[in-house]
């Protein structure tokens, strides 16, 4: 505001009263009188002070340009317009109201005379003003002397630039009462030309304090502190340094709002760069803001480029609010704030909180058991731009830094319990070019919850969501022990859906997100999203990219995890941890407990996991679900990865019927697993490649094992339980163990590996391309195998230091075998040279494939099992220019190296020979 709030009228000086026959050594503290020492003045008119109760209609004026104090006491009466210290910079005036009934009453309409403020300490100089014992200032008299166009009625502490002012309240039952505005810290500087009056030193630094102590209460409509410079004679260089304390069980400070006129209860620190403000709530003390709901009614620490350090310190004390549409936030606009909860220190009622906006840097930590902050209070339309709201808490918005950390089992609560048009929220890093962090760690918890008084009703709350890097930058750790708990305790129903979510980078399916980490470490460390439709989403979103690590017996759960969906980018990592996906979806889109890597179109997820666990039990519904890694049930496309390693596993537990497993659903999907690893879906199905246009590759090694019911490798099932061809696959199996009832392998499908094995209780069916012993080796098959038609069978050589290594593919005893529709390949690697192969005398089909007697003894197949079955060559090194074998005649080729082609002459020298070497070696095995 950029008027004096108090200044002298030119031409009218100011006078000192002359108390007569009155010596003040004569006036003890305990008799009741109203007694002035030094330059004391009244204005306007002269008119005596004391020494009993005293009315005058005028300001009182104590230490204008030298020293002056005025002393009410003992149970006195004073009531004038105003009273003002120190009201030059030469000024020195201290004013004490004392004891039980004492009263001071000031009731000017803060306008007639060019006296606008009813109250002021240190207008310019040195002041100070202390309501002790029991007494009473009220400023708020006669509230409707100040009703009109230009009545000011506020207060001042520390008013010109250059001032020093402190003001105090002490003791029960001692009061100070004030309407309109209670500014702390002013910066003014006024002064010809531009002004008719002289205020302020421009440039100067004002020293402001006030306290509010040992049961005592102070109230005010609204503060702001650290004001910003005003006046014509103003540099912008002008300091303001500000120091609240609210200390003492009962010490209470209210911020009431408007008393005779609509206005917030507000209460502001730190609106200008050079304003610094240290507010400390301690030892039981209150900072209490009220005011209608029907408007915002807020604490700014830090509102326009300075800073604040604030302490809630001690059980009882604490900030609270105690109307709806209660806002606190933590560095509003630039500058910086910082806010301590500590050793039980408390916050109550706040609606929305923000820790950083609007190009602000903020810092909030809750410290210590007992150390809590609720936000858990609601907003009314009317304040709310039409809309009801629930509590929402904002770590980093607007442009802004915001930093929390909550330790030592200290605790902020984000609740909701009632119907409105938008969700309870937590966001951290919410806006572009925002950043957030949260840090929950020493058991600290972080609980964002809703619940209803109505449940399963319309009326009851939205459940809440989580958004780590909605549009900006979000940080979340949680370590030590520390939770973080995302209850939707709303019932949740396809015609009224409420879904409980935690998206880690994104804000939604359609809405571009922004980038978040989150980093859970440590033994009780946790994660939970729990109640009804529990999601966790890493990287959910168009753009939006995101980061999960869990370590060192971490854990997280909730009912389905998607990791890169909806065009977003995710990629999460488990090192010695866990992660448990539990339950039904029963709102609109209904799933059973799920993982889902990459899915959606433009979407990429990755998951790795350490020696760590992911459990999905979908055991209690009907809803389908299980693990999609390339598209899901619920969007289409995508692409996505997940390694297991070290011993990890993931196991689905399922109603038959309800899911399973699946390596590229609609998109592009790879499951790689290691070090005995091990996916088992139970009697459920196992999937890669499984509709057409996806692909899926599974590679597993060292051990490793997957369990399923059936197995499609790029095979899809239908109802009825036939059988249709899905997407590309390929399944790797290198010292890794498939067991299932049934395997199929699709026309666009492969399966291969070397030291495979794969047990079935049903059979095996290749439609596809079957590999055993790639590279080449061993694969061991225990039940049925039938080859379809067009189906191919690829049988590898290759030499190795000297010698011929070939596949072994080996069939259990007692299992039927069928090749006959197959197309059968020899195939020789690197620079195996066919041609010595077959010197060597085992080119020869029952050197590759053999069955178990029942004795342990193995041999060839029955000619029967190759009945309608094809034969080919091919190397890599060599081209073979003809190829015929027969179960009867063996192999009979011509292979000369590739690619240079011998001249005709030689070309049929080394034909006629190699025909040579083809009959003999026929006739040898005939013998």
């Amino acid at each position: 505001m950029n008027r004096v709030a108090m200044r002298n009228k030119p031409g009218c000086p100011l006078r000192v009263v002359a108390l007569a026959a009155v010596a003040a050594s004569c006036i003890s503290a305990a008799t009741a009188a109203v007694t002035t020492t030094g330059q004391v003045a009244t204005y306007p008119g002269l008119f005596t002070l004391g020494p009993g109760d005293t009315t005058i209609d005028t300001g009182v004026f104590v230490g204008n340009s030298a020293f002056g104090r005025l002393d009410v006491n003992g149970g006195s009466r004073l009531r004038a317009r105003a009273i003002s210290s120190a009201d030059s910079a030469s000024g020195n005036g201290i004013v004490v109201i004392d004891g039980t009934n004492t009263r001071v009453e000031l009731v000017g309409d803060g306008f007639s005379d060019g006296i606008l403020a009813r109250f002021q300490v240190g207008a310019w100089g040195v002041g100070s003003t202390t309501v002790s014992g029991g007494a009473v200032l009220d400023a708020a008299a006669q509230a409707a002397n100040c009703l009109g166009v230009g009545h000011v009625c506020d207060t001042n502490i520390g008013n010109g630039a250059g001032s020093d002012a402190t003001f105090t309240v002490t003791g029960a039952g001692s009061q100070a009462l004030f309407l309109r505005g209670f500014y702390v810290g002013r910066t003014a500087a006024f002064g010809p030309p531009g002004d008719g009056f002289l205020l302020g030193t421009p440039g100067g630094t004002t020293q402001a304090r006030v306290n509010v102590l040992d049961g005592a209460l102070l109230r005010t409509d609204f503060t702001n502190i650290g004001n910003p410079p005003a006046g014509s004679l103003a540099t912008g260089n002008e300091r303001s340094l500000n120091t609240v304390l609210i200390s003492g069980a009962q010490s209470r400070w209210d911020v009431t709002g408007g008393t005779i006129d609509i206005r917030a209860a507000s209460f502001s620190t730190s609106l200008h760069r050079n304003a610094w403000t240290a507010l400390d709530v301690v030892a039981g003390g209150t900072l209490a803001i009220g005011g209608s709901g029907d408007v915002s009614n807020f604490v700014n620490l830090t509102s326009g480029g300075g800073r604040t350090d604030a302490r809630v310190d001690g059980a009882g004390s604490n900030i609270s609010f105690s109307a709806q549409s209660s806002v606190l936030n933590v560095g509003r606009s630039l500058g910086s704030a910082t806010l301590e909860l500590r050793n039980g220190g408390q916050l109550n009622n706040v609606w929305y909180m923000s820790v950083g906006r609007d190009a602000s840097f903020g810092t909030m930590t809750v410290d210590g058991t007992g150390s809590i902050a609720h936000v858990d209070g609601s907003a009314t339309a009317a304040a709310n731009s039409g809309a009801t709201g629930t509590a929402v808490f904002d770590i980093g918005r607007g442009g802004g830094t915001g930093l929390v950390n909550v330790v030592n089992g200290g605790r902020i609560e984000v609740l909701a319990t009632t119907a409105t048009t938008q969700g309870t929220a937590l966001s951290i890093g919410r806006d572009a070019a925002s950043s957030g962090t949260l840090n929950i760690g020493s058991g600290g918890t972080v609980l964002v919850r809703a619940s209803s008084v109505a449940p399963g009703t319309s009326g009851e709350a939205f459940n809440p969501f989580v958004r780590i890097g909605r549009d900006g930058s979000g940080t979340l750790s949680v370590t030590g022990g520390g939770k973080l708990l995302i209850e939707g305790n709303a019932v949740s129903a396809v015609a009224n859906t409420r879904r409980t979510n935690l998206f880690i980078g994104g804000a939604g399916d359609t809405i571009s997100g922004g980038r978040g980490n989150a980093v859970i470490s440590g033994v009780g460390s946790e994660v939970r999203v729990s109640g009804s439709d529990a999601y966790i989403g890493v990287g959910h979103g168009p753009l939006a990219s995101g980061n999960l690590t869990l370590a060192d017996q971490a854990k997280a759960s909730a009912i389905i995890l998607g990791i890169g969906n909806f065009g977003g980018t995710g990629v999460a990592r488990l090192t010695d941890s866990r992660i448990d996906l539990t339950g039904q979806y029963t709102g609109s889109g209904e799933f059973g407990a799920s993982l889902a890597v990459g899915a959606g179109a433009g979407a990429v997820g990755n998951l790795m996991l350490i020696n760590s666990v992911v459990r999905i039990d979908n055991a209690a519904g009907s809803n389908s679900g299980g693990v999609t890694i390339g598209g899901s049930l619920a969007v289409a496309g995508g692409d996505g990865s997940v390694n297991l390693s070290a011993g990890s596993s993931i196991q689905v537990i399922m109603q038959p019927g309800a899911g399973g497993f699946t390596v590229g659903r609609t998109g592009s999907g790879v499951l790689r697993l290691s070090d005995a690893s091990s996916v088992d879906v139970g009697n459920g199905s196992f999937f890669v490649g499984r509709n057409s246009g996806s692909d899926g590759t599974l590679i597993a090694t060292g051990g490793s094992t997957i369990t399923a019911g059936f197995v499609g490798v790029g095979r899809n099932t239908v109802a009825g339980g036939g059988t249709i061809d899905g997407g590309t696959a390929t399944v790797v199996l290198n010292g890794a163990t498939l067991n299932a009832q049934n395997v199929v392998i699709g026309t666009n499908g492969y399966l291969g590996g070397s030291a495979g094995s794969i047990n079935v209780s049903g059979s095996v069916v290749n439609y596809g391309i079957f590999s055993p012993g790639s590279s080449p080796g061993r694969f061991d098959i225990s039940g049925d195998f039938s080859a379809a038609a067009g189906s191919r069978l690829i049988l590898e050589v290759e030499r190795r230091d000297g010698a011929f290594v070939i596949d072994d593919l080996r069939f259990a005893a007692g299992h039927l075998v069928t090749l006959g529709g197959s197309a059968i390949e020899f195939r020789f690697l690197g620079d195996t040279d066919p041609n010595a192969f077959f010197l060597s005398g085992a080119f020869d089909i029952a050197s590759f494939v053999r069955q178990a007697d029942g004795t342990g003894a193995l041999a060839g197949l029955d000619a029967s099992a190759y009945a309608g079955a094809t034969f080919s060559a091919r190397a890599d090194a060599y081209l073979f220019t003809s190829f015929e074998y027969t179960l009867a005649g063996g192999a009979s080729f011509i292979a000369v190296p590739n690619p240079v082609v011998p001249e005709p002459a030689t070309w049929l020298l080394f034909a006629a020979g190699l025909s040579t070497m083809v009959a003999a070696a026929r006739r040898s095995r005939r013998s």
